[in-house]
């Protein structure tokens, strides 16, 4: 009986030392390459009378598409800008504030997780909610 337990047993050792000393396969794919950060810049002011997050050089396009470590800029033109995002570990924060004029820089934590994301801009002059993509919203791939 021990001999029919111990056989399987001294088999298995063998399997999995030589499955764990194996060099790694070499593979003929090639690896993929990290991107390097990118930045994405957005204004945040009037637009056709309405409060509006858009894309600098587009401004039909209203939704951010960043990946980690990227730099998402928002340009706060004609107000004071208060920023809430819901998940923290998009930027490793909840809020932020941009003066008038001023720029906001964030980014993209290494801890978000891929997904959408809508987030608020509140416009004090106005104390009026800005729209983006209504709600305002970052996509991270």
């Amino acid at each position: 009986m021990k001999h029919r337990l111990f056989l399987p047993l001294i088999a298995s050792c063998f399997i999995l030392t030589g499955v764990i000393t194996q060099p790694p396969a070499l593979t003929t794919q090639p690896q993929q390459q990290k991107q390097a950060p990118r930045e994405h810049r957005f204004r945040i002011g009037k637009l056709n009378n309405l409060w509006k997050v858009h894309d600098t050089k587009d401004p039909k396009n209203r939704v951010i598409r960043a990946s980690k470590g990227d730099k998402v800029i928002w340009t706060a033109a004609g107000s004071e800008l208060y920023f809430q995002f819901p998940d923290e570990t998009v930027f490793d924060s909840t809020e932020a504030t941009v003066a008038d004029g001023k720029d906001l820089a964030l980014t993209v934590s290494m801890n978000a997780k891929p997904g959408r994301y809508t987030y608020s801009v509140f416009c004090g002059k106005e104390k009026k909610f800005a729209t983006g993509d209504s709600p305002p919203t970052i996509i991270i791939q």
